[in-house]
């Protein structure tokens, strides 16, 4: 009876593994696809309007330009007020921000998607918004090399903002995410992983 009792027991245990690392892989990949999907991949420069409007959909760069018109009043007629919509979320921005190979320099070809970033953030409308500058690698090398130079690269892109177009630090906060959020669908080690993602910051 012992023996069959630490059978079942035993059987048991493995069982409750096997179900517990099923639950680990399957939420790992949710998530992934999760933050995939709150990200727009760009493979060209996108303009600094069109990031705004990813990022701060409720912006709009039109407004001071609008010619000013002569008001006129009317006595106050009932008319039946349409519901407000509701508020377009922020999606993220993805760049292929590229650097030196094992370094945090730039790369000449990469700059004009920072300088449509520092652009952006210098519109009026803009001034008092701040950013997450996300910094991701593939997975090669360590992880714990490559989350430090994740971290290196957020910065690179952050000094650039604040030296070349003035924009204050403390409007940009960085993040090193290392190896650990590749784009979904795609093998960890794929150059494509090697990117800077910039979100809006919530308090």
């Amino acid at each position: 009876m012992n023996i069959k009792s630490d059978l079942h027991h035993q059987h048991k245990r493995q069982l409750s593994k096997l179900c517990c690392a099923v639950v680990a892989v399957v939420s790992v990949q949710f998530s992934t696809v999760c933050t995939a999907e709150d990200v727009k991949m760009y493979s060209s420069v996108p303009s600094a309007d069109e990031m705004a409007n990813q990022l701060f959909p409720g912006s709009s760069s039109q407004t001071s330009k609008r010619p000013k018109t002569r008001s006129i009043s009317f006595d106050p007629v009932e008319t039946a007020t349409a519901p407000t919509p509701p508020a377009a979320e922020s999606v993220g921005i993805g760049l292929p921000i590229q650097f030196g190979y094992n370094s945090d320099e730039i790369t000449g070809e990469s700059r004009p998607y920072i300088d449509e970033l520092g652009k952006m953030l210098s519109r009026d409308d803009l001034r008092t918004e701040k950013i997450v500058i996300e910094g991701h690698t593939d997975a090669s090398g360590s992880s714990q090399y490559n989350q430090k130079l994740s971290e290196r690269r957020a910065k690179a892109v952050k000094d650039y903002l604040f030296y070349k177009y003035g924009i204050e630090r403390d409007r940009l906060v960085i993040l090193g995410k290392g190896e650990y959020s590749p784009l979904s669908g795609q093998d960890p080690y794929a150059s494509v992983n090697r990117r800077v993602e910039i979100h809006k910051y919530h308090e």
